[in-house]
């Protein structure tokens, strides 16, 4: 079969297999939504305050302290209440603090819009919705992604090399949701559809509100409200239709909030956990997996490509907005194709280290191009090889780590993850702000390029032949109903 007959395959199973698979992606659209409306006018606002590095770094490393201290939060956040209240219990908690943490959002994001109805944005007048924003996506993150997979129903037990049951950390069956790829492409082509949409109609839609961004952002607030109202009304993970006293009683509602030293004994458990997690032999793969994507995020953290086409280019707003276009084009192009993979599981590891290499020499080139005044187009295009192949590597990642950890510590490896990467990004802003100064922009692209080849060329050579041969291993397709409520409710 055809890889395009595979990709629509694994939609039509998915979606017809999936109930709150269904409901979760009309709530992410919906949300898509209200976020292309205002994505041009977002990009129109970051090229006009972010003149130089200097002035980029203002607002990214406060608002990366603020998403470092909400990860330091998560993993407790995500997977309390398996320890209190078991699997079943769990999952919707993950549903009730999704639930509350988008309200909080929402409300954050209105605050954005008074800021904008008052004048030309500053640094200084988005710095409040960023600070605050940034913290709880992050806080709340880790048990988003926990959540997408409990809503999940058609699991296959996973196997080693020789046929053997895999076992989790508490040693049971380690399962792997059968529709993982298929959703997880899913939301990234919703997402990157949506957005490709928005800024191919991005200067109309600007024109139609006479230059103003406010109404635009006030729209995404709507639609950040009708995605609450879906998720509450379809996304339950246990009973089909849940009432409203579901948010607020529950098995994690008894006794008092546990004292500040207990939390700080939660995180500090949390950390430790993961760490004895990763460390353990048959998890070692992973950890190399998890190095790999470290590397995409910390260099992808070095240069912003939109300042780049503005200031040292010379881009107009209309060449931005075509780089924007085709680079959005990129991105999701990926995400389309990615559920023909599902049946080439067993080699992710060789297909992220393949990726990540050719990625390293695409980000040297792009860096080369950006010192040619009359580069514009072929550093467009570098850019956006660099975008494709970045979203599949972060796709692939996505799946080892979501299959090859039970329920009870996904949340906690994805915020513990989250935590390095943070501070990783702070140190490397500094960093980024002196090297540019130093040496040019076009210069340290160039030098971040080729040190991601070098690295994860090591990764490579330190994983060996087991990360190079890793992959999923299903098998014995079975399909899971939700089980019941926990008797004591």
């Amino acid at each position: 079969m055809s890889t395009t007959g595979n990709t629509a395959a694994a939609y039509v199973a998915a979606l017809r297999d999936e109930p709150k698979m269904r409901a979760y992606l009309v709530a992410t659209l919906l949300d898509a939504v209200g976020i292309a409306a205002s994505i041009w006018a977002a990009q129109l606002i970051m090229a006009q305050v972010f003149v130089d590095q200097r002035t980029r770094a203002s607002l990214v490393i406060p608002t990366l302290l603020s998403s470092l201290a909400g990860t330091l939060v998560a993993g407790p956040l995500a997977d309390w209440q398996g320890r209190r209240g078991g699997l079943r219990a769990l999952a919707v908690w993950r549903w009730k603090l999704v639930i509350v943490a988008r309200v909080f959002e929402t409300v954050a994001l209105a605050t954005l819009v008074p800021a904008l109805a008052r004048g030309a944005p500053t640094v200084t007048g988005l710095l409040p919705y960023f600070v605050v924003s940034s913290f709880l996506k992050m806080a709340l993150g880790s048990t988003r992604v926990a959540l997408e997979v409990d809503l999940l129903r058609i699991e296959q037990v996973q196997t080693n090399d020789d046929g053997t049951v895999r076992l989790d950390e508490r040693g049971e069956p380690l399962v792997y949701k059968a529709n993982l790829l298929t959703l997880t492409s899913l939301l990234a082509a919703v997402n990157g559809l949506a957005a490709m949409g928005g800024l191919l109609l991005g200067n109309r839609i600007v024109e139609l509100t006479g230059g103003r961004y406010w109404p635009l952002f006030a729209f995404d607030v709507a639609t950040n409200s009708a995605f609450v109202v879906v998720l509450f009304v379809f996304c339950h993970p246990i009973v089909a239709r849940p009432r409203l006293r579901e948010l607020v009683s529950g098995t994690e509602g008894r006794g008092p909030p546990p004292p500040a030293r207990d939390v700080l004994r939660e995180i500090g458990d949390s950390v430790r956990e993961v760490i004895g997690f990763l460390f353990a032999e048959k998890q070692r793969v992973l950890l190399w997996v998890l190095v790999a994507a470290w590397l995409i995020e910390l260099f992808g953290e070095f240069y912003d490509d939109k300042m780049i086409l503005k200031q040292l280019l010379g881009a107009s707003n209309a060449e931005l907005w075509r780089a924007e276009v085709v680079w959005s084009a990129a991105a999701v192009l990926p995400s389309l194709v990615l559920p023909a993979l599902s049946r080439r599981v067993g080699r992710l590891g060789r297909l992220l280290v393949v990726a990540l290499v050719v990625d390293g020499f695409v980000i040297a080139t792009a860096g080369h191009l950006a010192s040619i005044p009359t580069s514009l187009v072929p550093f467009s295009a570098a850019l956006a090889l660099d975008r494709g192949l970045t979203v599949s590597s972060k796709t692939l990642v996505a799946l080892v780590q979501n299959s090859a950890s039970s329920a009870a510590i996904r949340g906690r490896l994805a915020a513990v993850f989250g935590i390095v990467v943070l501070a990783s990004n702070i140190v490397v802003q500094s960093v980024a702000t002196l090297a540019s100064e130093r040496v040019g922009i076009p210069h340290m692209v160039m030098l971040v390029g080729a040190a991601q080849v070098a690295l994860v060329g090591g990764v490579a050579l330190a994983g060996g032949g087991r990360l190079w041969r890793f992959g999923l291993h299903p098998r014995n397709p079975r399909s899971v109903a939700p089980p019941p409520l926990d008797a004591e409710r």
